[in-house]
């Protein structure tokens, strides 16, 4: 398996592909895994990853990646190769609003994120927005709290 991302979603795959028996590689292209944490926590985390037998490449960005019949081949900037089975690409992820009509109903929206105020309220009066469309982490549990707190907003129950 090879993992294109070494932010926590690639690690996470990481891991438990290994714990169930698959040769893994990580491709980050910045300096260290999980590179928005701390770097005492990636530092250790690549220590635990080597211990384990998890291959990583660091500080390489993609250049290209090929498919045939055979696998994938993924080539770094520099010429590095790497070879897989699969290849996942767990890279960054952005909200897809685009052609859902929020512009042209008046809601402001920046790099396709819906913008909002702390009381989660969109620039169109009675319009609310939550969840992975919002600036911020896109966890669900984040998403999920954002929308209890908006229909208590709505009910008028002001916490």
């Amino acid at each position: 398996m090879l993992i294109l991302g070494g932010g926590v979603i690639g690690v996470e795959f990481a891991s438990v592909w290994h714990s169930f028996g698959a040769e893994v590689t990580i491709i980050e292209a910045l300096p260290d895994l999980v590179p928005n944490e701390d770097v005492a926590l990636s530092k250790g985390l690549e220590r635990a990853f080597r211990r384990r037998g998890i291959t990583y490449s660091l500080g390489k960005p993609l250049s290209t990646a090929t498919q045939d019949e055979n696998g994938v081949t993924v080539t770094l900037d520099d010429g590095t190769e790497f070879t897989g089975d699969y290849l996942l690409v767990a890279v960054g992820r952005g909200p897809a609003t685009a052609g859902l009509g929020f512009e042209e109903a008046g809601v402001t929206t920046d790099r396709g994120f819906v913008v909002v105020d702390e009381d989660l309220r969109t620039s169109v009066e009675h319009v609310w927005a939550v969840g992975d469309i919002t600036p911020g982490l896109q966890l669900a549990h984040r998403g999920f709290l954002q929308g209890i707190a908006v229909a208590e907003r709505i009910a008028g129950w002001n916490r």
